[in-house]
């Protein structure tokens, strides 16, 4: 094998030192199937009322007391995507009384694939979210991450326009969380975070400041500027893919291939045909945390 050794790189045109642009590294994405193009439970499903991974893979669907839905892994999508999430609300129900309750769509990470960030140390580097939405209900949600590890959590914020949910336009969204130099992640095939994309929440999650810088777990902090409630109307109806965690600076979407974010999702689920009577059961995978 050859190896290449240099001193530094020139620019030819103004004969000083260049930068090299190294935004398109493999690996960056932390997540998996974050274009939304594994669903190996189905296409769809319906009357969903309780938490659970229902379909797209690797996201478990949260509607705490908050009407029902049907999912969908569609078609719908931006330009260079092939596939979305989409919630479709079909029985509406108010925030009254359900003080308590969010709608969350949340992405559970082991800690050895958060290490890159360094958190808990003097080099810590920041929380780069990216994602594209699609939807007819205006407001701002929360987007919210929870180290379980170190029961701390950290939250920011999008707003759909009048305009875009008027015309159900395709927006990328970028959110950058702080980095924060408290609390390790443990370097182990665990639940160390959470990524929570919040829907709608009760006032006992709105009530306080949002903790839009580092702070300890607290619901009151969770999500105080969100202002939707998804569920509050049969007509709402929200899509979502193109999602990427990485380091430092939101960079474009790293597309992977098929093969690649199915077997990444193996990891935590698989279909398996049972050859004698020709039907599916499903093996839900090696890390418990991801069950239920």
């Amino acid at each position: 094998m050859s190896t290449l050794k240099v001193n530094k790189i020139e620019s030819t045109t103004s004969g000083g030192n260049c930068i090299v642009n190294a935004t398109n590294r493999f690996g960056r994405n932390v997540l998996a199937n974050g274009a939304m193009r594994v669903s190996q439970r189905g296409t769809t499903v319906s009357s969903i009322t309780g938490s659970g991974y229902h379909l797209v893979d690797t996201y478990r669907f949260v509607p705490s007391s908050i009407g029902a839905w049907s999912l969908t892994q569609d078609s719908e999508s931006p330009t260079q995507f092939s596939k979305s999430y989409k919630f479709d609300c079909t029985t509406a129900e108010s925030m009254s009384g359900n003080n308590g309750s969010r709608l969350r769509l949340i992405i559970r990470l082991e800690g050895n694939t958060l290490q890159g960030f360094n958190k808990g140390t003097a080099d810590a580097k920041s929380f780069a979210i990216s994602f594209w939405t699609k939807t007819n209900k205006a407001g701002t949600y929360v987007v919210r991450l929870t180290d379980q590890d170190n029961s701390r959590h950290c939250s920011g914020s999008y707003t759909v326009s009048s305009d875009e949910a008027t015309n159900q336009t395709w927006v990328k969204r970028e959110i950058v969380l702080p980095a924060d130099t408290t609390g390790a992640f443990d370097d182990d095939n665990a639940k160390s975070a959470e990524l929570e994309f919040i829907f709608g929440a009760g006032s006992d999650m709105t009530s306080g400041t949002m903790s839009t810088s580092w702070a300890a777990t607290s619901d009151a902090t969770s999500c105080g500027a969100q202002t939707v409630n998804l569920g509050d109307n049969t007509s709402n109806v929200f899509y979502l893919t193109g999602i990427q965690l990485e380091t430092d600076r939101v960079t474009d979407f790293e597309h992977r291939s098929y093969a690649q974010d199915l077997q990444e999702c193996k990891r935590y689920f698989q279909m398996i045909v049972d050859p004698s009577t020709d039907t599916y059961s499903d093996d839900k995978g090696r890390q418990p945390f991801m069950q239920g």
